[in-house]
């Protein structure tokens, strides 16, 4: 189940970004979160009579922390964080894992390094931070109430069946509340080390890190074989990769806007370390994914369509300002 923990920390940075000007304080002292009693990895954002409710499946955090202690718990990955000679080298092809559907289909192993353990929850609580902050995006951004009016839906889901008409409405609302996501990000970040570890100016390199590769595994995640064939097929999201490399440019371009928390120093050389990291995880444990065929094969393709989306956000926000926040100046 949902960690109540998580409930507490979403409902608490509510409040605090109610009132700070940089935050959507608006949209924030009127959306409510909750959750949903289901076993996937996903999350809702909807909107009705001027009240915003994000609901996060439960399934969220059980996944992810599966996902995370699996990774940890190779002695070859993350070879720079604790003590990797503590745990084992064991061997297991996990391509045929559904990491998204339930946690009945995922393996249990844990970390042995009492530091690699700590990072497991760190980790989990930065891939569940963004999931929020992502759903508080299509909110703040006005797509819930376009959509509405607009388009006739309700809801803004992972697992919506799209008419034609509205794929590329709903793609520029999955990059543009990507963008929201990753420039809110930073204000999350105080306590992300334990609530009796306070964030200090020498560890935001590694927490910058951290953050690159949770949110990075998300993406990889939404881009196995088992999402490709539902959600991303029929045109929801941009394909991960495609939403990689937007998320990279916002995390890079948000060093040079004003008010914007230093939490993203070397934000660059922090999103290619988590790459390789990644890259290393899938290899050494077999992950199923398809970022790398689309960037191996089609590496053009995917920035072209990064390019595009980037060019067609202008004209979709300005189609949903009047249903949304008027937005700090962050964008890149």
């Amino acid at each position: 189940m949902l960690d109540d923990r998580f409930l507490h920390r979403f409902r608490a940075r509510l409040r605090e970004m109610a009132d700070n000007p940089y935050t959507y304080p608006e949209t924030c002292r009127r959306v409510y979160v909750e959750a949903v009693d289901h076993s996937t990895l996903n999350a809702r954002a909807s909107e009705s009579s001027g009240k915003g409710l994000i609901r996060i499946h439960r399934g969220c955090w059980v996944n992810l922390e599966r996902f995370f202690s699996t990774v940890l718990s190779h002695r070859k990955i993350l070879r720079t964080i604790g003590g990797p000679r503590a745990e084992s080298r064991w061997r297991a092809d996990l391509s045929h894992i559904d990491w998204i559907g339930g946690p009945h289909t995922v393996p249990q192993r844990e970390p042995r390094d009492p530091e690699r353990q700590r990072t497991v929850a760190v980790l989990v609580t930065l891939a569940m931070d963004f999931i929020f902050l992502h759903e508080l995006g299509h909110i703040a951004g006005g797509h819930t109430r376009y959509f509405v009016e607009r388009h006739g839906i309700g809801e803004l889901s992972e697992d919506d069946v799209l008419d034609p008409n509205v794929v590329d409405d709903r793609h520029l609302a999955e990059v543009d509340a990507d963008a929201i996501a990753v420039h809110l990000s930073g204000y999350m970040w105080h306590d992300v080390m334990g609530p009796s570890r306070p964030l200090q100016y020498d560890q935001l390199r590694e927490v910058a890190f951290l953050w690159a590769f949770a949110v990075g595994c998300l993406f990889f995640l939404f881009s196995q074989p088992a999402m490709e064939s539902s959600a991303h097929v029929v045109g929801t999201h941009p394909h991960p990769a495609v939403r990689l490399v937007r998320l990279m440019h916002e995390a890079i371009s948000a060093t040079q806007h004003f008010d914007i928390p230093l939490f993203w120093v070397q934000v660059e050389k922090a999103w290619s370390h988590a790459v390789d990291e990644i890259q290393n995880a899938k290899s050494v444990l077999r992950f199923a994914s398809s970022i790398d065929d689309v960037f191996d094969n089609d590496r053009s393709g995917v920035y072209d369509t990064a390019a595009r989306l980037k060019h067609g956000l202008r004209s979709f926000r300005a189609r949903c300002a009047r249903y949304a926040e008027r937005r700090p100046e962050i964008e890149g």
